[in-house]
């Protein structure tokens, strides 16, 4: 049972060492380095290379998480003098918005799900989509609002849940080429 249970975890670390080999021999020309050369501009060079092989975001974050660890447990063994990871900061991933069609939008609104919280769920979104209404409970502190890079608010003022209502109108007459638009937003919360 319990090589069952670290088979996940072997695995995951099977894939760090395939790609941290290949980075090591292409960049250095060795099959290993001293774990005392491991510094900033290591990482910063191994994170390039995983950009280049042409990963996704989310998958060098989840290796560089890995390698952060094992240099941690250097770091707090003193092989290392220095965390080659404080400066260090993940890559963002910028997520595409994709908005249904009015096709798709239709067939959403004529399915009828077998469970019934898969059908609240869907009359929630829908509800959502042509009203602009939204709704968000956050189970725990962790969450900050950042606007424009500025913090305006910090996790332990965002416990609870919170309603964030848009309302908008737009008027185009055809013989004239102005749009007039009007938007109302407000925001409530605990």
């Amino acid at each position: 049972n319990i090589i069952k249970c670290l088979l996940p975890d072997f695995k995951s670390r099977l894939f760090l060492v395939s790609h941290l080999t290949r980075y090591i021999r292409t960049s250095y020309n060795m099959q290993d380095i001293p774990i005392r050369s491991v510094d900033y501009r290591f990482v910063k060079q191994f994170e390039e290379a995983l950009i280049v092989q042409g990963l996704k975001a989310i998958t060098i974050n989840k290796i560089m998480q890995r390698v952060r660890q094992m240099v941690t447990f250097a770091f707090k063994c003193n092989y290392i003098q220095q965390d080659p990871f404080v400066e260090y900061r993940p890559l963002k991933e910028r997520k595409r918005l994709v908005f249904l069609t009015q096709e798709e939008l239709h067939k959403l609104e004529h399915h009828h799900f077998a469970q019934k919280r898969l059908e609240t769920v869907k009359n929630i979104y829908l509800f959502s989509v042509y009203t602009g209404l939204a709704y968000q409970y956050d189970f725990t502190p962790e969450v900050s609002i950042d606007v424009n890079g500025e913090k305006i608010a910090n996790g332990a003022s965002m416990r609870g849940s919170m309603g964030i209502g848009s309302l908008g109108l737009r008027y185009q007459s055809e013989d004239c080429p102005w749009i007039a638009d009007l938007k109302v937003r407000g925001c409530v919360g605990q």
